[in-house]
């Protein structure tokens, strides 16, 4: 039988503040494979990021454990690799250092942190960069920057916290086929936090709906890869795109233009 990547047991949450007691999460029960791909998604100040925390170790579970792989998760660990949504892009170290900083942190001998760093920016199509400074790119390209890093350091599980949020529809679709890619050649476990359903129907194996703390709703998505615009036509996705916009409360203009 196969150990789970991550498993949660009875987890919850509590902050307590001035504006009193607030249960962030509540008895949360989940196992993922490894291997997934699952999606975190809710509407804004839900647990999303919370339960991502916890997942990083970055945050104690109030009640409960969390097991990474058969070990229980005391404090984050480089087997826990996070992309914030953030720039976290070393701005004194140039791009092609960025990523030899991984690669170093695991150990990794200089002639192969050499070929390595090559070939992840290659992946992410920045090997003209190299010499670059953060400071020179676009947002797009230092997010690149941080896939680069983050598949290099070698993590068993990679949690992604709305990563593309505030970026343009054009570097998002470039950014999501580079997840996909990179994730389809090395097999990585993630866990990416969206509030975008259109964003989840692309990248998801696995959607997580998470509302006031808990999970409501887990769900499979047997969507042919790679998936494209297509998937809009398809009645499987337009149906599994109405489930979410219900769960999360929005009104699918579609639907109420149909309706009137």
């Amino acid at each position: 039988m196969t150990t789970p990547a991550i498993e949660l047991r009875d987890l919850s949450v509590v902050f307590n503040g001035e504006a009193g007691r607030v249960q962030a999460l509540s008895n949360i029960n989940l196992t993922i494979d490894p291997g997934e791909f699952v999606v975190l998604i809710g509407p804004s100040g839900q647990g999303k990021s919370t339960l991502l925390n916890v997942i990083a170790g970055l945050l104690k579970p109030t009640e409960g454990e969390i097991l990474a792989h058969g070990e229980a998760v005391s404090g984050p660990s480089r087997e826990r690799a996070m992309v914030f949504q953030e720039d976290t892009v070393f701005p004194w170290m140039r791009v092609g250092a960025n990523v030899d900083w991984a690669l170093k942190l695991r150990g990794v001998a200089p002639d192969e942190r050499k070929a390595l760093t090559a070939r992840y920016l290659e992946e992410v199509g920045l090997s003209h960069t190299a010499g670059a400074w953060p400071r020179e790119l676009s947002g797009g390209m230092r997010k690149r920057v941080s896939l680069a890093t983050a598949f290099a350091a070698d993590p068993e599980v990679l949690l992604m916290d709305e990563p593309f949020g505030p970026l343009d529809f054009v570097t998002r679709s470039t950014l999501h086929s580079i997840v996909i890619r990179l994730w389809s050649e090395e097999r990585k476990t993630i866990v990416f936090v969206t509030h975008d359903v259109d964003e989840t129907l692309l990248l998801a194996d696995r959607v997580l709906v998470i509302r006031h703390g808990e999970i409501v709703d887990d769900l499979r998505l047997d969507f042919a890869r790679p998936r494209t615009d297509d998937l809009r036509a398809d009645p499987d996705a337009i149906a599994m795109r109405r489930r979410l916009l219900d769960q999360l409360g929005v009104v699918d203009p579609a639907r109420a233009a149909l309706a009137r």
